[in-house]
């Protein structure tokens, strides 16, 4: 990170965000001004952005850039440590979702920058400078961090939407081709062709 970032606005740099959620719970579709790096440091989240839905793995996190439509589902009971990165810095990571790696560190200091305001800190070192250092710490480690590539790529049309739906909440308990075919009223073949160009994957996939 550049030395400009740094000192552009280094109190703002990375802002904590926290919060807990019931099993099932629904965050509904909402923006940032800011990209989010969207982390569950207890349980497992289904995020769903315009194309894609992830299933965002233990130790993992979504990043989400600035303006970018989500909405969040706790596959469990939640807790949420996440960070909202300033613009500029931001853009450094691109404009596209990806799942990110997250290190033993790097979740240590997410909950540290979450807590900072309920833990007493020495007297040697104001709450505004360990901030300041979490934050440096925080995006460094984001930065370097390693991705993987796993996404499901999510379909516009309505018929393709409900049947992928289904899928997701059921997984367990899937219809064949010709079942879901007769379930929206065309052929096997035309829903072949479908799923194909709507999400790049045969339904088998």
């Amino acid at each position: 990170m550049s030395n400009s970032l740094i000192q552009s606005d280094l109190s703002e740099l990375v802002i904590g965000l926290s919060s807990e959620h019931a099993y099932r719970e629904i965050t509904p579709s909402h923006t940032h001004s800011r990209a989010q790096f969207l982390y569950a440091s207890t349980g497992n989240i289904q995020v769903f952005t315009p194309n894609h839905v992830w299933i965002v793995p233990p130790m993992c996190a979504l990043w989400i850039p600035a303006h970018v439509e989500h909405s969040v589902i706790s596959l469990s009971h939640v807790k949420l440590n996440t960070a909202l990165i300033e613009v500029k810095a931001a853009e450094l990571m691109g404009q596209h979702c990806f799942i990110i790696r997250v290190s033993k560190l790097l979740h240590e200091l997410l909950i540290r920058l979450n807590e900072i305001e309920r833990v007493n800190t020495p007297h040697i070192v104001s709450a505004q400078e360990l901030s300041h250092a979490l934050q440096i710490l925080i995006f460094e480690e984001i930065r370097n961090a390693n991705l993987l590539p796993i996404q499901i790529p999510w379909p516009k049309d309505k018929r393709l939407l409900k049947i992928c739906q289904e899928l997701l909440s059921a997984p367990h308990h899937p219809k064949d081709l010709s079942a879901w075919a007769d379930h929206i009223g065309t052929s096997s073949r035309t829903l072949m062709r479908m799923f194909q160009k709507e999400t790049g994957l045969s339904y088998r996939a």
